[in-house]
């Protein structure tokens, strides 16, 4: 029995969409940006032209998870996989803070004055 995991099959990613996450990642504003000068960031920054972060995407995409602890209620997002045994592995992951929930103010409504 072999122990190599299968693999999803990649999704293909769009040349726009890696140019503006490439772009956010590396703090520049895609809608002002040229492809040339989000190239030259991403390969300051990770030393990675768009067309291999493209191809890296392509392979992370259909890793992406959700999930709740049922231990802990915790909850999680991150890249995970369904292992040899048939159960899903988190292969990396971060829990997923609740926003702090603001009270909710009662609108104090006053009466209309009767005519």
């Amino acid at each position: 029995m072999s122990s190599e995991l299968q693999t999803p099959p990649r999704e293909p990613v769009d040349h726009w969409d890696a140019e503006e996450l490439g772009a956010y990642i590396c703090g520049i504003d895609p809608d002002g940006a040229e492809t040339e000068e989000i190239e030259n960031a991403m390969y300051e920054k990770f030393n990675i032209d768009l067309d291999n972060f493209r191809e890296i995407l392509s392979h992370l995409l259909p890793l992406i998870d959700y999930g709740k602890s049922p231990l802990t209620n915790k909850r999680y997002k991150g890249f995970g996989y369904i292992d040899n045994a048939g159960f899903g592995t988190w292969a990396v992951k971060m829990e997923v803070l609740e926003p702090e929930k603001k009270p909710k103010i009662k609108k104090v409504s006053t009466p209309k004055p009767s005519l």
